[in-house]
């Protein structure tokens, strides 16, 4: 079964979707908000794709979906609030988007088999960051976005220009 959000409903407190037995979720693009509990106990939900009009994930909007395997997160999203994907004990890596500036410690609370984070250095940066950071530093894998590429690319031109310059090099 596979079921689709065919409105812009922000999910905000409804538990809309609660403990349905679909195997795939899509989210329409559009929808900005997923509130919290909006696809809760929902243990058949295998992947889920989140649009990149998405901003938010609410408090424990897919917590406890036990076979959840794949989540698509998309750029747009901010922020990850908490226990949002609690006990999703079958996710193996989740990929977070660079445009994300707030992730919850807790947001991956008991996801047993979440061996690989990937996240960008613009992100881990981010003070927002820390806490969640510091709770899962093990698994988290640094990332290149193209933004990161384009910064080590201007670097490594300067220095060159530097060098063909015979300028000095202060590290």
């Amino acid at each position: 079964m596979k079921l689709e959000c065919e409105d812009n409903i922000i999910y905000e407190g409804t538990k809309a979707y609660r403990a349905t037995n679909a195997k795939e979720l899509i989210i329409k693009d559009g929808t900005t908000i997923i509130g919290s509990h909006a696809f809760a106990i929902c243990s058949d939900l295998e992947t889920i794709d989140i649009p990149s009009s998405v901003r938010e994930i609410g408090f424990a909007s897919f917590s406890n979906c036990f076979n959840l395997k794949n989540i698509n997160l998309h750029e747009g999203l901010r922020y990850i609030d908490d226990l949002a994907f609690y006990y999703c004990k079958n996710l193996e890596e989740i990929r977070i988007p660079s445009t994300i500036i707030g992730i919850s410690d807790t947001a991956f609370t008991r996801c047993e088999n979440l061996s690989k984070i990937y996240l960008s250095k613009k992100v881990l940066d981010l003070p927002e960051i820390k806490n969640f950071y510091e709770k899962n530093k093990d698994k988290i894998e640094e990332i290149k976005t193209l933004d990161d590429l384009l910064d080590e690319t201007n670097s490594f031109r300067k220095v060159n220009k530097m060098i063909k310059n015979n300028e000095e090099i202060i590290y």
